[in-house]
């Protein structure tokens, strides 16, 4: 009785993981799957991972590239997870290694610096990879801090670099800067310790978000004048998310997306600010999102 008992719990285990990865990944329709299949520009699109405040790298290749979840998505458009066409940014930049981007190590306290030092690394990144790719197109992928450098990024790089940019995508990123809900007794003790907290990328999005209203209607016009020149963009939110605040991340007019993306629901947790700005990077409205983005890249290049 216990035996059979055992293998019929086992079995259902079985089953419900089944279900859930099945759920996790989205089906390809045959109109999907024809234009992967038949489009050979789709070995010129490379997705470059930009991680947020506190993240690090050890100088490899993958071991910190994070973003699995949509990695994941992507291999069931023809990548693999450790696809070559995955680029890991760094906030110290990088050198390209025969015809490889091979990050510069870095740690949590780097990602602190000023924006525009972070902002320059993307950009180093997009020149030096695109001599020696020319026919390279971009992807942009950000989560918190990291969306904030690419959308900075396209805001002010020259043309003939964000003509070579398909799209970005944004998530859970402060992109007109961020409240400061730190007392000031707090900020005193955190900067005792060079705390990432009171970093200068945190000071500037404080600042920023001072001037929200003016930060605001600057970035929707660059947001309209990416789309007019044929950029995707979505910026994502969540909004259980206590880090960013979803207003400031998912960039709305009249209370609607002016961007393919939109604000999503997440499951709390007892660390609520923490768990609903990370469980983005596995929302299926997020991957969901990257499939069609992806095709939609290849169809238009």
């Amino acid at each position: 009785m216990k035996k059979w008992l055992a293998t019929v719990v086992v079995t259902a285990l079985l089953l419900f993981v089944i279900i859930i990865n099945q759920s996790s990944y989205p089906e390809l329709n045959y109109y999907q799957r024809n234009a992967i299949n038949t489009n050979h520009k789709q070995d010129n699109i490379y997705f470059v991972f930009i991680n947020g405040l506190g993240a690090s790298c050890d100088g490899s290749t993958y071991n910190n590239m994070d973003f699995p979840e949509i990695r994941k998505v992507l291999t069931g458009l023809g990548f693999n997870f450790y696809d070559h066409r995955f680029l890991m940014y760094s906030y110290n930049g990088g050198e390209v290694v025969g015809d490889r981007w091979i990050p510069e190590e870095y740690t949590a306290s780097d990602t602190g610096q000023l924006i525009q030092i972070s902002t320059n690394k993307l950009e180093y990144l997009i020149e030096q990879f695109s001599f020696a790719h020319p026919e390279a197109k971009y992807i942009l992928v950000g989560h918190s801090l990291g969306g904030k450098i690419a959308m900075d990024f396209l805001t002010n790089v020259r043309s003939e670099l964000r003509n070579k940019i398909k799209g970005v995508v944004t998530m859970n990123s402060p992109l007109i800067g961020s409240p400061n809900k730190i007392p000031g007794k707090v900020m005193n003790f955190l900067e005792r310790f060079n705390s990432i907290w009171v970093s200068p990328a945190v000071q500037q999005l404080i600042w920023e978000y001072k001037y929200a209203n003016k930060v605001s209607i600057a970035l929707k016009k660059t947001i309209n004048q990416l789309q007019k020149e044929g950029i995707i963009v979505a910026t994502f939110s969540t909004r259980q998310d206590r880090l960013v605040d979803a207003t400031t991340a998912c960039i709305a007019e009249g209370g609607t997306p002016i961007t393919a993306g939109t604000i999503v629901d997440v499951n709390g947790y007892s660390i609520r600010d923490i768990a609903a700005h990370m469980q983005i990077l596995g929302h299926d409205k997020v991957k969901r999102y990257f499939v069609s983005l992806y095709i939609n890249s290849i169809l238009t290049d």
